[in-house]
């Protein structure tokens, strides 16, 4: 019999707990995480020459302009399912009262839709304020690092300077915080509102 054959076989296909198909479920799941783990570094080497071309490698607006196409798609998602939550009802009703668009928008929509965007405002600043890669490979200069890439420095070859290590986490952690405790109140019903509606 060919080795090919044994596997086509209907009684290795009805035992989904043997060891040998865990084991090949395993070995394609850690398969598929090795390909999403490197296909945002196989990015860097492109984005790279990008900011190479503009002159932007060693920049604060290069590493803006990354970090907001980035989070643009996630933004956009959640941003849409708030928006769709919203009736067009209260649009029309702001409309009869006498508000043009703009106004309808900022006086009407704006305050409705204020928790989702709370909500994707924390997730965007997290994510930017958490960003690690990009940042080391495009900013060489010390002063124009960001925080996640400056304590680094810490960390020397044969030493750790852990009270520096320690005391800039801290600083690195004050603005999450301070965030959080501001906006607490609206970012549970802004997870509720934002997510798959529509």
């Amino acid at each position: 019999m060919n080795k090919y054959n044994l596997f086509q076989e209907k009684r290795f296909v009805k035992c989904p707990n043997s060891p040998f198909l865990s084991k090949l479920k395993s070995t394609k799941k850690e398969n598929e995480n090795e390909e999403d783990s490197c296909s945002f570094t196989v990015l860097l080497i492109g984005i790279y020459q990008v900011m190479q071309v503009l002159h932007l490698t060693d920049s604060i607006l290069g590493l803006i302009f990354i970090n907001a196409a980035f989070n643009q798609a996630f933004t956009i998602w959640l941003l849409r399912g708030t928006f769709i939550g919203i009736s067009a009802e209260m649009e029309q009703a702001a409309t009869i009262d006498g508000c043009n668009r703009i106004q309808s928008m900022m006086r009407v929509l704006l305050p409705v839709a204020a928790p989702g965007i709370v909500t994707t405002l924390i997730f965007i600043f997290i994510n930017a304020w958490n960003e690690y890669t990009v940042a080391l490979c495009l900013i060489s200069t010390d002063t124009l690092k960001p925080l996640t890439v400056g304590i680094n420095t810490f960390n020397c070859y044969n030493i750790i300077e852990w009270q520096y290590l320690f005391a800039a986490s801290i600083f690195a952690i004050i603005p999450v915080v301070i965030l959080f405790m501001s906006i607490e109140k609206n970012l549970v019903s802004g997870l509720a509102s934002g997510g798959v509606k529509g």
